[in-house]
Order: C-alpha cells, then structure tokens, then sequence
C-alpha cells in the first residue's frame, strides 16, 4: 500500500468475511487498517458471502427456502467480522452477489434481510451487483429494505455513474459505485497487480 501512494487511486475494497472469500487473509488487521488510513487510504469493506442458487461456478450457495434466514446470518456474521476489525457503525458493508438467473425472488429476499439485519447492527447495507441482474432488484423497490449503496458491474469502460439500466430515481443521492473495467494491471511504486477500476459518486455520513 506504500508502494501504491504512487498511484491516483486512494480507495481499496477489501474482504472482511464470507464462506466464498477465496483466502484466509491473516494479515487483514484492525493495525492494518489504521496503518493504510494514516497513509491517506479509504477502504470499502465487503463480504464474500453464500451465493445465488441459480449461480454457476461461484461458490457456495444459499438454499431458496432459508434464503431470508440465511441472509439475516450473514450480516450478522458480516457485522461481527467488522467489529472485529474496529471498522466504525455507520460504515457501508457490501454484499457481493454474483451473476445469477432465475431465481431473483429467492435473492432479494436474501437481500433484504442482510439489509435489515446490517442496520439492525448499526452498519450501512452496501450491494455488489452485475448490471445485467439488477431488474430483479429495481422491481422489489418500495417492497423491501434496499440497499443504502449499490456497487454495480458494468465493465463498458465508462467511467460514469449514469448508465440506462439504471433507474434515474435510484440510488440518485450520491450512492452509487461504477465497476466499469475489471481483470487489468497497473504497476505502480515497482509493484504490479491485478485490478478493478470504480467510479464513485458517494456522500457517506460522518465529517
């Protein structure tokens, strides 16, 4: 991360927990944190959880009949990992929800009850969404606990928050993150990685 000061880029996501996070991650500290944060970084917490059950080639799923149970769970387990962390309330935690097709109702029940249990637990509830799913989502609006921030993947190369699959009302009050180009590197400081490019349009609370 000292390296990377090098770079324009100040915000990284990092994984807290889930069943689908593909490593251990011994070195994600509450020192670490603090440490990239002295340094001028921000950081977006996000949670590697069960996955759709319709999902192929993702991981572990959650089952359709506990999908609101399960939910609930997760957050809860998601909140633990981020008190852990020392990672304040008030902070947005993403789920990340990868591609899925055909069962949308069993996800957003999912869904709204890791929304509801996140705030229950003082967090904002954040989504990591591929663009292409997101009907399922913006037709439940109104029906259920949305999420407070929407993480959407579009990798169209367009670094904008706008996009037509978007619904303008949505997510309008600055709470939007832009996946748009994902699977590329950058070397910076001598050191080389594998990246995903964001734009942010946020307002999060606090000074």
């Amino acid at each position: 991360m000292s390296k990377w000061l090098a770079a324009p880029y100040r915000a990284v996501g990092i994984y807290i927990g889930g069943l689908n996070r593909t490593c251990g991650q011994p070195n994600l500290t509450p020192g670490w944190i603090s440490r990239i944060q002295a340094m001028g970084w921000h950081y977006f917490p996000i949670y590697a959880g069960l996955q759709a059950p319709c999902s192929h080639g993702y991981g572990i799923t959650f089952s359709t009949k506990h999908a609101a149970a399960q939910g609930t769970a997760s957050a809860a387990d998601a909140a633990a990992q981020a008190r852990y962390l020392k990672i304040p309330r008030g902070t947005p935690v993403f789920y990340d929800m990868e591609p899925y097709r055909g069962c949308g109702t069993a996800v957003i029940t999912f869904l709204n009850s890791w929304d509801r249990e996140l705030h229950a637990k003082g967090y904002m509830a954040g989504a990591y969404w591929n663009l292409m799913d997101l009907g399922s989502l913006t037709r439940a609006a109104g029906r259920i606990t949305e999420p407070d921030i929407i993480n959407y993947a579009h990798w169209d190369g367009q670094a904008t928050t706008k996009s037509s699959y978007m619904p303008a009302r949505m997510w309008a009050r600055h709470q939007r993150i832009h996946q748009y180009l994902g699977g590329i590197t950058r070397t910076w400081g001598h050191v080389t990685l594998d990246i995903d490019l964001d734009k942010l349009d946020l307002k999060l609370p606090g000074p």
